[in-house]
């Protein structure tokens, strides 16, 4: 009987994993490295099969991961880190829920830092438990945030062809958010005072 799929199912889903464009990273029980995409590989500056079976701080290069003698897992601050955090959360059942996190990666033998909206859920396949992390990097969104400068009277932000706009203009522009407008109560008793 012929098969119904153009591709084997192993190799879509690999074309799929490769397509999705944040770093995704399955890990094991242990929070070693089972599997990666493109996007984690070429984030990470490594190439896939050398990293499979590795720590997963190690293969992100944190930097208390790359610090500590014994490696991922072993300093004090590992039990704060948001991807083991995460996976315990994902194998105790709970719903995944992204998270906002800074970490401090070694790159090129240079310590950056990255922001990340962090997620892991939990699967099971053959017997097994697994968990997949999606790094979603926001680092250019937070140093944006740190360097809009912003009318302390009129509250425009002043956009990089020197003119000034409005805030919501603004990130409209150099985001994916959208806006729905109100009025805080403050402004509502000031503007239509005679509505209580």
């Amino acid at each position: 009987m012929m098969s119904q799929w153009p591709i084997a199912k192993g190799e879509l889903l690999r074309v799929v994993l490769d397509a999705v464009p944040s770093a995704v990273i399955v890990l094991d029980a242990q929070l070693n490295v089972v599997d990666l995409n493109r996007a984690a590989s070429d984030a990470i500056g490594c190439d896939g099969p050398s990293t499979l079976r590795s720590a997963c701080g190690e293969v992100v290069r944190c930097l208390n991961a790359m610090q500590a003698p014994a490696g991922c897992g072993t300093t004090p601050r590992c039990e704060h880190c948001v991807i083991r955090n995460g996976v315990r959360a994902a194998s105790e059942g709970q719903p995944p829920r992204r998270r906002l996190h800074r970490m401090f990666m070694v790159r090129e033998g240079a310590t950056r830092e990255v922001h990340y909206l962090v997620t892991v859920t939990a699967f099971a396949f053959e017997q097994g438990e697994f968990f997949l992390l999606n790094l979603e990097d926001v680092t250019e969104i937070a140093e944006l945030r740190g360097l809009i400068p912003i009318c302390a009277s009129c509250k425009k932000v002043r956009n990089d062809q020197e003119f000034w706009e409005h805030v919501d203009s603004y990130l409209r522009k150099h985001t994916n958010l959208k806006f729905s407008h109100g009025l805080c109560p403050g402004c509502a008793e000031r503007l239509y005072p005679e509505t209580e």
